[in-house]
């Protein structure tokens, strides 16, 4: 699998995120530490930050299925896994390039990252394209594209705790975004917590 975090993409991940240290995932994730204990297996991606939205970039599902029982062997029987689902089909998604980050270097050069995409809801699978731009004093210096055809899956609520499930997880708790409130199907992004079973 080609993976796309790569060039500009990679190079430029935390700049364009900025500052993270105030969203709500991550005192989210420190409860469920907390709540249950260690060790915790990190199975994020990402440049360190705790980002467990591993699942929706295995975009075949039957590799998704055989990624969930991978983590559930790793797991310690009794362990939790804690995982962030963003249900697609109720992002907007729009054809025309729009300007979705921009921030300054050190050296004073500046990025800014341009998006577009599409979504196939029949397949449940999100088609995306970045444009990297580097100006100096105003002007492109370099120019970077990156394609994920197809990029992410989607998962209704009802599906991904129904794999959990399947794959041998239980007592799954369903939270909505980054709180402790039950998720409900209409919730955009929600948070699964399950325990291996011995």
């Amino acid at each position: 699998m080609d993976y796309e975090y790569r060039g500009l993409m990679a190079e430029s991940w935390d700049l364009l995120r900025g500052d993270t240290s105030e969203w709500p995932d991550r005192a989210f994730f420190r409860w469920v530490i907390r709540r249950t204990g260690q060790p915790v297996l990190d199975a994020g991606c990402g440049t360190g930050r705790l980002l467990l939205e591993y699942r929706q970039l295995i975009t075949d599902a039957r590799a998704a299925r055989e990624a969930v029982q991978r983590f559930h062997r790793h797991l310690v029987p009794g362990g939790t896994i804690a995982m962030s689902i963003m249900d697609l089909d109720k992002e907007l998604h729009s054809e025309e390039w729009s300007l979705d980050a921009e921030a300054a270097r050190p050296d004073g050069t500046v990025v800014r990252r341009w998006t577009r995409g599409g979504y196939d809801p029949k397949l449940q699978l999100e088609h995306t394209e970045s444009r990297y731009d580097v100006l100096q004093d105003g002007r492109v210096t370099h120019t970077e594209y990156h394609r994920r055809s197809p990029g992410t899956r989607s998962y209704s609520l009802s599906e991904a705790t129904s794999l959990l499930a399947e794959e041998g997880f239980g007592e799954i708790r369903c939270l909505a975004n980054f709180t402790l409130r039950p998720a409900t199907p209409a919730d955009r992004l929600f948070c699964l917590l399950a325990r291996s079973r011995a």
